[in-house]
């Protein structure tokens, strides 16, 4: 007979948002995301891209990783790769360190993983589900 995992606590669980955009972006999705995460019961810790590579959008990005989030949390790590091939090295390079971000913002809790978009963003929350199914959801 098949063993089901066990339900995972809510209450414990990290959440974390893995979304390749993220304010101050302008845009829909971005808003919706970030107003349905403040008000989130626990905290939310988003992974995002880095920093831009231009000034002036980079400065916009900190002053606003600067301001107060309430349950909010952005650690902007995501380095994506401009070749989205799977069997790209830098494709590939890209996904492995989003694990390796996602693993160490978990902190040895399980996790649920939300992502905006299936792809990319949901493929890198489909790879840490597959290495760690039992202590993490994807939604």
């Amino acid at each position: 007979m098949r063993r089901f995992n066990r339900p995972l606590d809510w209450q414990e669980a990290a959440n974390i948002v893995i979304s390749q955009d993220f304010l101050p972006k302008i845009g829909g999705a971005h808003s919706w995301l970030y107003e349905t995460y403040k008000r989130w019961g626990s905290p939310v810790r988003v992974l995002t891209n880095r920093y831009s590579q231009l000034a002036e959008i980079a400065e916009s990005e900190r002053t606003f990783d600067r301001e107060k989030h309430d349950s909010i949390e952005i650690f902007r790590t995501i380095m994506p790769s401009a070749d989205l091939s799977l069997v790209s090295p830098a494709c590939l390079k890209s996904y492995v360190l989003q694990l390796r971000s996602v693993h160490h913002l978990a902190e040895r809790h399980r996790v649920i993983l939300h992502c905006l978009r299936a792809f990319p963003d949901g493929f890198a929350g489909a790879l840490y589900k597959q290495l760690r199914p039992r202590s993490a959801t994807l939604v």
